[in-house]
């Protein structure tokens, strides 16, 4: 079974991040870090409860800590701190403004690989890709969905997508028309 997933992603703030220096952005860093953390732990936490009630007993039980999670802030800004290149410091700077755009919520689409393909080929054309974003090697992760691909996306999984996931999604696609720097992240399960 395939698991796409999607996200919240802020667009704005990805690319306001993206256009800082690593100096900014480490003082943007340290401004915000206390809210980045905060939502690293939401996002988690609702992730570590889906993960320890669908994995055998053994594997729930090897998952990592939740302050796991929201340590990683605190690595990425030492390493920020620490970076010798600019080629060290600007894949950083990508981490971090890719990290802090994504929202906590994260949708499952356990929908079988016939509506998977279905979904990825309906709302996805036009889409911007993480690639194009980000500027970086290796495969295509995500697309970020305007409210209208959206739409398209909810038509394709038509009654294959359970309704509490439809009206989240749906919810997604109504803040990101309400707020035009925001993008609905479909995450390719690679």
């Amino acid at each position: 079974m395939a698991s796409d997933a999607l996200r919240l992603f802020d667009l704005a703030l990805a690319e306001r991040l993206l256009a800082l220096d690593a100096t900014a952005l480490l003082a943007w860093l340290d401004a915000n870090l206390d809210g980045l953390k905060a939502t690293t732990r939401r996002g988690a936490a609702a992730w570590l409860d889906v993960m320890r009630r669908t994995l055998p007993a053994e594997l729930a039980g090897a998952l990592p800590p939740l302050e796991a999670f929201e340590l990683h802030w605190d690595d990425l800004r030492v390493q920020l701190v620490d970076a010798t290149t600019p080629e060290e410091a600007a894949s950083l700077v990508v981490a971090i403004a890719e990290k802090a755009a994504f929202g906590e919520e994260r949708i499952e689409l356990d929908v079988g690989e016939a509506v998977t393909g279905r979904c990825r080929a309906a709302p996805l054309e036009g889409a911007l890709s993480s690639l194009a974003l980000f500027r970086t090697g290796g495969p295509e992760r995500y697309r970020l969905l305007l409210p209208e691909q959206v739409d398209r996306l909810l038509a394709a999984a038509a009654g294959d997508l359970a309704e509490p996931g439809r009206a989240r999604l749906a919810a997604l696609r109504d803040r990101c028309a309400a707020e035009p720097g925001l993008r609905v992240a479909y995450l390719f399960d690679l």
